[in-house]
Parts: C-alpha cells; sequence; structure tokens
C-alpha cells in the first residue's frame, strides 16, 4: 500500500506473506461482492439525494454527461437525470443494477442508463460510447473506501484514458480519520486513505485537484457522522 493508505497485514497458516495476501485478496473481494448484492436485494432504498449530490447538482452544467461510479441504489443517479444530466450509473452488484433499471422504468436508456461492471473489468467500450467526445463528468460517491488501491489507480488509468474532451471528476470517500468512528452499516471491506495521498494518485494520471475539503457535516445519516473527503479534479483537453 502507499504512505498515507493504512491496512492489516495478515497471514494464512502455511502460506508465504504474498501467498497469504492474494488469498485474503480473493476471498475479500468474493465477500464483498456477496455483501453488496445482498444488501441491495433487501429493502433498503432511499430516494432523497446525498448532499455531495445536492452540491453537484447546484455546481455542475446540466446537459452534460455523467457517469456515476458506484451507483449502489440509484439515489443520486435518479435525481442528476430529473435535473437536466444524462447519466450513466455503473455499480459491480447486479441487485443494485436490478433495482436502479426497475425504478427507473421508461426513463431507462434516454436520459438515464446504468450498466452492471466491475472496476477490474469495466466495460470501456460502452462507456466510451456513452461518453463520446464531449465533455463529462465522473462522480463517485462512497465508492473509493470500497476498492483496493490498484483497483484505484486502474479507475484512474481507464478514465484518464477515456476522456476524449475535458473531464471533470466529483468524490466524496471516508477518509484515514474515519477508521476508528461508529458504522450504521460496518460488515463489508473498508480501505481507508488520507486526502493528500489520493489527490497525489490522481495527480499520477493527470487530473489536477481544484478542490478538496474534509471534515464531518458532510454525510450524516442519522447518528451516523462520518469523517469524509471531498475532492474535485479536471483532466482539460480540447475535443478532437
Amino acid at each position: 500500500m502507499g504512505e498515507g493508505v493504512r491496512g492489516e497485514c495478515l497471514s494464512a497458516p502455511g502460506y508465504s506473506a504474498f501467498e497469504s495476501a492474494l488469498i485474503f485478496v480473493i476471498i475479500g473481494k468474493y465477500m464483498n461482492s456477496e455483501y453488496w448484492n445482498k444488501f441491495y436485494s433487501g429493502t433498503f432504498a432511499l430516494d432523497i439525494p446525498s448532499q455531495f449530490c445536492a452540491m453537484f447538482c447546484q455546481e455542475a452544467k446540466r446537459g452534460t454527461k455523467v457517469v456515476e461510479f458506484g451507483c449502489g441504489n440509484g439515489r443520486d443517479s435518479r435525481v442528476m437525470a430529473s435535473h437536466g444530466f444524462r447519466v450513466l450509473g455503473v455499480d459491480s452488484s447486479v441487485s443494485a443494477i436490478g433495482y436502479c433499471v426497475e425504478r427507473a422504468g421508461d426513463n431507462h436508456g434516454k436520459s438515464l442508463q446504468y450498466l452492471n461492471s466491475d472496476v477490474t473489468k469495466l466495460d470501456t467500450e460502452a462507456v466510451k460510447s456513452f461518453v463520446g467526445d464531449e465533455p463529462f463528468y465522473l462522480y463517485s460517491r462512497f465508492f473509493q473506501h470500497t476498492i483496493t488501491d490498484d483497483e484505484q489507480e486502474l479507475m484512474f488509468s481507464i478514465f484518464a484514458s477515456i476522456a476524449n474532451s475535458s473531464v471533470t471528476a466529483y468524490f466524496e470517500f471516508r477518509n484515514e480519520n474515519d477508521r476508528d468512528t461508529r458504522k450504521v452499516f460496518g460488515d463489508h471491506y473498508r480501505r481507508y486513505q488520507t486526502t493528500e495521498y489520493f489527490s497525489g494518485v490522481l495527480a499520477r494520471y493527470g487530473f489536477e485537484v481544484a478542490y478538496a475539503v474534509e471534515g464531518k457535516g458532510h454525510a450524516k445519516y442519522f447518528d451516523e457522522d462520518p469523517h469524509v473527503s471531498r475532492v474535485i479534479a479536471r483532466i482539460h483537453r480540447e475535443a478532437p
């Protein structure tokens, strides 16, 4: 892990440190996938947008395309579409995407589309087809802390290569200061990183950080008030 990212080093009996790490990554990824499928196949549903989505809709240029990575139950993507954005929601959970498509109704395939895809097996052609040569937004809320360091690097690499024109990315994620806080939903994998580390990774892929803030009060959920980072970063390119 890079500096600014904390994790525990575990070992499996009879295996080397490298083999142990590989085993735990594979098992952890399977369990994480199962967790989210079960989570979104239940009754958990929110129609009210996140505070982060409210900020985005206020600031972003309406009519522009948005790729929401880690769209979950679609609470934010549906609101974006209702405010004039053209949205592609991406999530690795089959249950989540099924729920999103059902809730989108007749709007699915118009201003609102959904794609079941994992960051490690992303259907890049589908994403490229959606964004085309136009400037677009990448929106990712509470997703970065659910993936590994390598998966985050891959995500940034993919979107930096997909962008034929300018891309503005909005991120909100639990940061290092949230490690020991109480969680309402506490049974899935989380990776904690500092805002500085995250910004440094973005910079390596050509993103320029335009805004960064961290603290509590940004993503309160009942009696849980996580310590989060909000980062807005851009790649500016002239359209071909």
